[in-house]
């Protein structure tokens, strides 16, 4: 197998308010299994590797084989998926009301879903057509960006759910009331607003964002913190408080994720690799 090499790209500045991210991974996966969890943004993935099999969202067992590009909305629940042997992919990591910009599709029929990603962002089976016949990463991402500016079809983003996106994602907790204050609107029009561009409610997408930003700090440590420390930072009333947010957004409390994270390290908080699909 070949040496794990990942090669991320600067986005454009043309692009940057909307895509957060973009690179090309090649690497084996730690184990068979994974679990990924929730995230308040979306992720193109150009698979240029054997399909993989989405197994389980959340307590759902779903089984849904994912052959060539394919596309991951907002997600509000953990996935369980079965890796190919190798990973072998190009990403572009949107934000909640980003992938409204780019994609076929309202961005609520996009949350909770993983679809093939042509139907909603066209050109990208032709670009990994080309990719897996002789493509090099650098000249890969240029195609990714190529796709990407052709595949925009709504020019105009709504500034104010912009801002209220970014509030929510680093002020824990943000009050929607607060930020529609700020806007000179309505709480209930804000919502309205913020739903139609990310497909979830503004509670909805906080909640998420705030479990997200606690997996992101314990991926960046290397010690964890106490559990004080956490519900004072991230804004959880007390510690059963986000003992609960682990048991719905990881399916497991926090003892027995850390449990599973003891054997890779913190750097693996937000997607846990598993010997076994049961584990999850």
């Amino acid at each position: 197998m070949s040496e794990p090499l990942f090669v991320p790209r600067e986005v454009p500045d043309d692009l940057r308010h909307f895509v957060q991210a973009l690179w090309y991974l090649r690497t084996a996966p730690q184990r068979r299994f994974e679990k990924i969890l929730p995230s308040p943004r979306a992720h193109l993935i150009v698979n240029l590797a054997a399909p993989y099999r989405q197994l389980a969202r959340g307590a759902t067992a779903t089984g849904v084989e994912l052959e060539g590009p394919f596309l991951a909305g907002v997600q509000t629940q953990y996935l369980v998926n079965e890796n190919p042997a190798e990973l072998r992919m190009l990403v572009a990591q949107f934000t909640a009301d980003g992938i409204g910009l780019y994609a076929r599709a309202k961005p609520v029929e996009l949350v909770d879903a993983v679809l093939p990603a042509e139907s909603v962002v066209p050109g990208v089976n032709a670009l990994a057509a080309r990719a897996r016949r002789a493509g090099e990463p650098e000249a890969m991402l240029d195609d990714l960006v190529d796709v990407l500016r052709a595949a925009r079809h709504r020019p105009v983003p709504d500034a104010a759910v912009a801002r209220a996106r970014i509030a929510l994602e680093s002020d824990r907790p943000a009050s929607i009331t607060r930020l529609a204050l700020s806007e000179e609107m309505s709480a209930r029009a804000l919502s309205a607003r913020f739903a139609t561009a990310c497909g979830v409610t503004p509670k909805r997408f906080a909640d998420v964002a705030r479990f997200d930003a606690l997996l992101t700090s314990l991926a960046a440590r290397d010690t964890l913190p106490t559990w004080g420390e956490l519900v004072e930072e991230y804004g959880y009333y007390d510690q059963p408080h986000i003992t609960r947010a682990f048991t719905r957004f990881a399916g497991s409390p926090p003892a027995r994720f850390l449990h599973d994270l003891g054997e890779f390290g913190l750097e693996y908080a937000t997607f846990v690799p598993l010997d076994h699909p049961a584990h999850a």
